[in-house]
C-alpha cells in the first residue's frame, strides 16, 4: 500500500504477480509525452478533460531509446478520454482512443510501428 506522501507525488507502484510494475498518475494534465520511465508500467490519467499522450517518432532522438518489444499500459479513470497520438512517420494500429475506465497496452512492434490493443 503508497503512503500517502507517494501518492501525492504521482509515483506509486502496483503489485503484479510477483514483480511491482511502475505507475504514473497524471492528475490534470491534458498533454503527456512518453518517456522511458513510462516504458514497461502503468500511466493512469484522471482528467475530467480530453488527455493526449504522445509517443515520440522512432527517427527522433526522444523516441531512439525505445527498443522493438518496449510497452507501457494506459488506462483512463478521468471522464476526459484518452488519445494515444504518435509524431512523424511512426505507424500507430489498433484503437487511438481510450475511453473511461479503460485499459490498453501500447507495444512497439517494429522499428517504426506501435500497435494499441
Amino acid at each position: 500500500m503508497a503512503t500517502i506522501a507517494e501518492q501525492t507525488t504521482g509515483q506509486v507502484d502496483e503489485r503484479y504477480g510477483n514483480k511491482f510494475i511502475p505507475v504514473t498518475v497524471n492528475a490534470a494534465g491534458t498533454a503527456i509525452t512518453v518517456g522511458t520511465t513510462l516504458l514497461g508500467g502503468l500511466l493512469v490519467t484522471e482528467a475530467s478533460g480530453a488527455v493526449t499522450v504522445t509517443i515520440p517518432e522512432s527517427t527522433a532522438a526522444a523516441g531512439k531509446v525505445f527498443p522493438i518489444g518496449s510497452t507501457f499500459d494506459v488506462f483512463c479513470s478521468g471522464a476526459g478520454g484518452v488519445t494515444v497520438a504518435k509524431t512523424g512517420s511512426d505507424t500507430l494500429t489498433g484503437t487511438a482512443t481510450i475511453a473511461q475506465n479503460v485499459r490498453k497496452t501500447v507495444t512497439k512492434v517494429a522499428a517504426t510501428e506501435w500497435v494499441i490493443a
